[in-house]
């Protein structure tokens, strides 16, 4: 036991709720078990309990052990004065206290305790995986909602942070996100890093000519570095050395990652094709935030890295010849991550229910991502048809299962609620 889990027990009322009564043997009838607070003072608020046949209104502080009050130390704190009832696993203090104490050890499902020990103590990557065929579709279907709802709100608070840092400058907003999810998987902040090393001005003054603009990419990610006798590298570190001495620019606060990735992510392909963004699509932001065909928004990302960026995967090692051209994967990528996010911002800001529906429209219409986290849900027997499915479980999977909150989970409630009706009781 742990108070973690006695507070979902008492709020989800997982107990054996006959013949309930105090320490000292008044009879307890649970009306309201009351709102859950995660802030300072009693663990919940406007609850409504009667002891014997009154009515009380106010809190409940929940403990494992009654001492934990004076451990605590809650006597004289105004925080815990409308406390109307102590809750707690094990009495095991009779100090002088006018507030009851009741206890629920003994009134809990021995199966719910057995299934929480294994739920928690599961070592595998989605801890309820045995039990999902048994939760109601209903109840998966409405909380993977929820969990889109969740990521996406968090997306778009990120967006708005960078509003803030970047003066309320949508479009360089948009370039700031572009190269952040351009540098996916390995490498989201080092690219971010790079964008902030340079003022958003001079990435649009400099990106008229290609090799302008590669040249300060990859000049700024330490890849114009070493000395070589490639043509057009020599190329590239004279234009940069050029444009570092004109806009005095400082090396990027983080260093991009070179190590254990496929090829496509490469931080130098990555970069190349970065640049071609910036030179070839100028009304790329107008695209992005304005144009309502999907099909159009995702045919305008679609680029080829410079001639010379198809023999090489790195500036100092010559490969077989292959175009390097943005993949569909890395454009549905773009669009979760950079589009949709600015996008559902906007649509807040304005209040534009329509361009919200939009973006869940679009989620639904985009292919689901691939990863690691992805194949867990489909070994576990959870379907991924689409973006919207695979954010929706994205989330979930990071801000639940790894982090073993199945109390938190509509999912975990579920399964754990599941056998409570049966009172075989554990002590």
């Amino acid at each position: 036991m742990n108070e973690h889990l006695l507070q979902h027990v008492w709020l989800h009322r997982l107990y054996d709720a006959s013949q309930l009564t105090t320490e000292d043997g008044q009879k307890v009838l649970v009306i309201d078990p009351g709102q859950h607070n995660r802030n300072q003072g009693p663990d919940f608020l406007h609850a409504r309990i009667k002891i014997n046949e009154v009515e009380l209104f106010g809190s409940v502080e929940v403990h494992l052990k009654t001492s934990m009050w004076e451990r605590h130390q809650h006597t004289g704190d105004k925080h815990y004065q409308n406390v109307i009832l102590h809750l707690v696993w094990q009495h095991d203090s009779d100090f002088n206290l006018s507030i009851p104490v009741l206890s629920l050890q003994g009134r809990l499902s021995g199966l719910l305790l057995d299934k929480y020990a294994k739920l928690v103590a599961n070592a595998g990557s989605i801890s309820c995986a045995a039990h999902l065929p048994t939760v109601d579709p209903l109840v998966l279907s409405q909380w993977k909602e929820r969990m889109l709802v969740e990521r996406f709100l968090q997306k778009s608070t990120l967006v708005e942070l960078l509003l803030n840092r970047l003066n309320g400058d949508t479009a360089a907003v948009f370039w700031c996100l572009l190269f952040r999810n351009m540098g996916m998987p390995v490498n989201v902040d080092a690219f971010e890093s790079i964008f902030f090393s340079v003022p958003f001005p001079v990435w649009t003054k400099v990106s008229e000519r290609i090799q302008v603009v590669e040249a300060l990419l990859l000049g700024q990610a330490g890849f114009l570095e070493a000395v070589s006798e490639e043509h057009y590298l020599v190329l590239l570190q004279k234009e940069y050395r050029y444009l570092k001495s004109k806009y005095e620019l400082k090396a990027p606060a983080l260093l991009v990652s070179t190590l254990r990735m496929r090829p496509a992510h490469f931080p130098a392909v990555r970069l190349a094709q970065l640049a071609m963004l910036l030179h070839e699509k100028r009304n790329l932001f107008t695209v992005a935030t304005k144009e309502t065909n999907l099909s159009a928004v995702l045919q305008a990302f679609k680029v080829t890295a410079n001639d010379f960026w198809h023999r090489h995967y790195s500036i100092d090692h010559a490969t077989v010849f292959r175009e390097k051209h943005l993949g569909l994967n890395m454009i549905h990528n773009l669009m979760i991550n950079t589009v949709l996010p600015l996008r559902l911002m906007i649509a807040l800001r304005k209040k534009d229910a329509e361009q919200q529906d939009w973006v869940l429209q679009v989620l639904a219409d985009l292919n689901a991502e691939k990863n690691h986290i992805m194949t867990y849900w489909k070994q576990a027997g959870i379907s991924v048809d689409n973006a919207a499915d695979s954010q929706a479980l994205l989330g979930l999977y990071r801000n639940y299962c790894s982090q073993k909150k199945c109390l938190s989970c509509a999912i975990g409630t579920a399964i754990l609620k599941g056998d409570t009706i049966h009172f075989k009781r554990a002590s």
